[in-house]
Parts: C-alpha cells; structure tokens; sequence
C-alpha cells in the first residue's frame, strides 16, 4: 500500500467535517506493516446505523477494516483483500489517479458489487475521492473544555492562531502564528511555526485531534459547531 501510495485521508470533500456531513476515508499503515482502513460518515438521518460500525460521535460512526493482503494489479490499480469486524472478507481492487481513488472492482462474499468502475446493480459510476491535504482537513476552529470556559485552536491556510475563551464565550487571550503544513504520512501533520517552532496535529476522526506543543501536554481537541 505504501508503495503505491495509499495512506492518508480521502474524501470527496476534504473542507467538511462529519457534523457538516461530510464522510472521508483514512488508510493507516503502521511501522511494522499492518494496514486498515477506517471509513468515516455521519448518522444517517432516521435509519439504524450500518452493521460493523461503531458510534463515535452522537452524529457520526465509523468502520474499520483490515487489510489482509495488498497487491499491484497494473500500474494504477491495487488489489486488496480485506476483513471487516464480523470476518468477512472483501476483494477490492483500487484505481489510482493522480492523486484520487477509487474502487475499480469489489466482490462481497463472493458477490461482486462494483465491476469497471460502476456499481453492478445500477450502472452507476463510482466517484472518485481526493487525497486531503493538512491544511484542508485542519482549517476552522477547534475546542477543548475547560472548567473556566474553553482553549481555542484556529487554523488556516496560511496561519495557526490559539487562546482561551471564557464562559460566556469571550476570547481572552489569544496568539497567533504563520504557518506552513506538511503531512507525515501516518496520520499526523507538522505545523510548522514561523521561529522554527512545529506543532504535530494527530487526527483521532474527522472531528477530533490531538494537539501537541513543544513543551506542552498534548490537548484532545474536537471541532468547533
């Protein structure tokens, strides 16, 4: 997977989170390398959440696979065999272009549900999903409650600024920096400060992070509504 270059956060709207309905794809490869992929989605609106998944949010679930095997099937596209919570196993088999994916083929228990790049009940085409750079996926604000009220964290494209804000949502004491991003490739981002200083930002879900300063114990964060 690493080869091919799949790892990373996929969607095809990086700038949304799950409380704005917005659903992603993360694909993690550890060091030593074991690989899953994690679906993100929101709760869908009055139906029961999909089996497998787990509620993570009053608004949004997730699933995680396991990547059993990983193997080039030409140029562009990746053959993986995966296994979900209750053991099933999937085939899928990924194209790759540029810097988007998608499923080119799935077979379910045997059972194939997308063939050429089309679901095999519909015909319909199945749309591709884009890597999410860092700034993409953090820009907007991010909040970690406190008893006198709550720590600020805002990022931008161009700009990290962070403080604190009393309970009648007031910011008291705020900083700010410019900064430039660069992803890790295992799930984490650089912020690299002006004045040499960088901030790693681990991403929990689309809607969580964890904030780590130099110096500093690391702070749980979740978006802001």
């Amino acid at each position: 997977m690493k080869q091919f270059g799949l790892n990373g956060i996929y969607s095809n709207d990086c700038t949304r989170g799950l409380r704005q309905g917005g659903a992603s794809i993360r694909y993690d490869i550890a060091p030593n390398g074991e690989a899953k992929i994690v679906s993100f989605f929101p709760k869908p609106p009055d139906k029961p959440a999909p089996a497998n998944t787990r509620q993570i949010y009053d608004y949004a679930y997730e699933l995680i696979i396991t990547v059993a095997e990983a193997t080039p099937a030409g140029a562009d596209k990746l053959r993986l065999v995966t296994v979900g919570p209750d053991g099933r196993k999937q085939e899928t088999v990924l194209q790759r272009v540029g810097d988007q994916v998608r499923p080119w083929r799935a077979a379910i228990a045997g059972k194939t549900v997308i063939e050429d790049g089309r679901t095999a009940s519909g015909g319909r085409d199945v749309p591709f999903a884009r890597r999410c750079s860092p700034a993409e996926v953090l820009t907007g604000k991010w909040m970690q409650l406190t008893p006198d009220g709550a720590t600020i964290a805002q990022f931008s494209s161009t700009a990290m600024a962070f403080g604190t804000m009393d309970r009648a949502g007031k910011l008291t004491e705020t900083k700010s920096w410019p900064a430039t991003y660069r992803d890790l490739n295992d799930g984490s981002f650089s912020v690299d400060l002006r004045g040499g200083e960088r901030v790693i930002v681990v991403m929990a879900d689309p809607d969580g992070l964890i904030l780590d300063f130099p110096r500093q114990p690391a702070r749980r964060m979740t978006r802001a509504p």
